[in-house]
């Protein structure tokens, strides 16, 4: 991790800051001072007065909880890795909402009554409308990658097969302690990651953020850039 992007984040980031340290399990100030943790391009002086900034009030002592591993995780520069952050459910419900918009021009030809009710009680009415108006708009062209797959599945399958494969492409070339204190939800592996072009997880990776960002959980905007 270079050391200018920890400087911008404590400058002009504090969101990100925070999420970077509630990942790693900083919690409330307690004596002794900042400890000078071992990590590439760490700085405790800058990191306490970053802090201070946030806070609005004098620099503070951190600690870590006890119940945390001592091995932290850093280096969000690369900004998928800021996925991490997200909870079990906010993951679940990207995944899902991804396959949906992949998925949604077959969703949208769906008339008939028994089968619309039964997308409608297992999506919910507000990802089944959404899917149906706007979802078959919001990735472009990496649908492409996905839709020769899994052909002989429900529809339903495919498109939760298909979120989970989103996400496993997006976090397959995450380091390992990064994947393991992410949740389980990050250690999923999903068949067809293997080989992906750079330039589909690229794509992947953009439809994600952009689907996090404006309809699963906006509130982490700041943290992005």
């Amino acid at each position: 991790m270079q050391t200018s992007f920890f400087t911008d984040v404590i400058v002009r980031k504090p969101a990100l800051l925070q999420a970077m340290l509630a990942f790693n399990g900083v919690t409330a100030p307690v004596a002794p001072p900042v400890p000078a943790w071992d990590v590439p391009g760490f700085d405790a002086a800058a990191l306490g007065e970053g802090l201070a900034r946030i806070r609005g009030a004098n620099v503070l002592p951190w600690r870590r909880p006890s119940s945390v591993a001592e091995e932290g995780f850093w280096d969000f520069a690369d900004e998928s890795r800021r996925l991490a952050f997200v909870g079990a459910e906010e993951a679940e419900r990207l995944g899902l909402t991804f396959g949906v918009c992949v998925h949604a021009p077959e969703l949208a030809r769906i008339i008939a009554r028994e089968q619309v009710l039964a997308l409608r009680e297992e999506l919910g009415e507000s990802l089944y409308r959404y899917g149906i108006q706007r979802g078959q708009y919001q990735l472009g062209g990496v649908r492409r990658f996905f839709l020769g797959r899994d052909v002989r599945e429900p529809l339903l399958e495919r498109m939760r097969r298909h979120g989970r494969l989103a996400l496993a492409l997006c976090c397959a070339g995450w380091p390992p302690v990064l994947r393991g204190r992410a949740g389980a939800w990050a250690a999923v592996e999903a068949e067809g990651v293997e080989g992906t072009p750079p330039e589909v997880r690229k794509a992947v990776w953009f439809g994600l953020k952009k689907l996090l960002l404006k309809e699963v959980a906006p509130q982490w905007a700041p943290c992005f850039d």
